[in-house]
């Protein structure tokens, strides 16, 4: 979940499996995902990410609208092309 507009998203095929390890002990390594609690990784140490069996079902008002939600936080009002 990127934090900033220039970092984009990977899309990955719904089987694939990635695994992240701690090559070095010289820096603090911390991992977080979808808001949990933060890890510190050790050297040496692998984390794995794959789908979940689980599913989630995602409740959204129905006058909700990302693109509004989108232009507030962006401060967008519009095109300024005449």
């Amino acid at each position: 979940s990127p934090h900033t507009l220039t970092n984009r998203s990977v899309i990955l095929d719904d089987s694939a499996r990635i695994e992240i390890t701690a090559l070095s002990s010289r820096t603090e390594i911390v991992v977080s995902a979808d808001g949990q609690v933060d890890h510190a990784m050790t050297k040496g140490e692998t984390i794995a990410v794959k789908r979940s069996s689980r599913r989630v079902h995602i409740l959204q008002p129905s006058d909700h609208s990302f693109f509004e939600t989108l232009r507030k936080k962006l401060h967008w009002t519009g095109s300024n092309v005449s």
